[in-house]
């Protein structure tokens, strides 16, 4: 399970389960990790398409919590990014 820091990749315009499309997260190693949320997905891939490098990071691990205890491996992950702009040639 990732931890909090770990770096992610995001590929945009790719199938979401939806049927729709959506920006998925994925580990270094190749595995999914998941999908970015509606809510967060326009504006996200809006930014994507005018960024020339793209940095990002697990930001916070949220396990649920049943009948008192943790469920590890399982939970919403939270992941920063920073989009960083071209500087045009001088």
């Amino acid at each position: 399970m990732p931890k909090q820091g770990d770096a992610v990749f995001l590929e945009r315009d790719t199938l979401h389960p939806s049927g729709h499309r959506g920006i998925t997260v994925f580990l270094p190693s190749g595995e999914k990790l998941g999908y970015v949320t509606n809510q967060h997905h326009a504006a996200l891939d809006w930014a994507m398409q005018r960024s020339n490098r793209i940095d990002a990071h697990v930001a916070a691990v949220n396990e649920p919590v049943i009948r008192g205890k943790r469920v590890p491996g399982w939970g919403a992950f939270h992941i920063a990014v920073t989009l960083h702009e071209g500087v045009a040639a001088v």
